[in-house]
């Protein structure tokens, strides 16, 4: 039983590890195209 334990903490662990990652990712590459796309819109109005 304590070895089924571990390896569901160890799987939570790599879990919210992954979303973080990929939060972190995705709002780097929001933030990116927010910069990116900012301008055009100003140079239209």
């Amino acid at each position: 039983m304590e070895k089924i334990g571990v390896n569901l903490s160890w799987l939570l662990v790599q879990f919210l590890g992954c979303v973080l990652f990929l939060g972190i990712l995705a709002g780097l590459v929001f933030l990116i195209l927010r910069a990116a796309i900012a301008p055009k819109q100003q140079e239209e109005a």
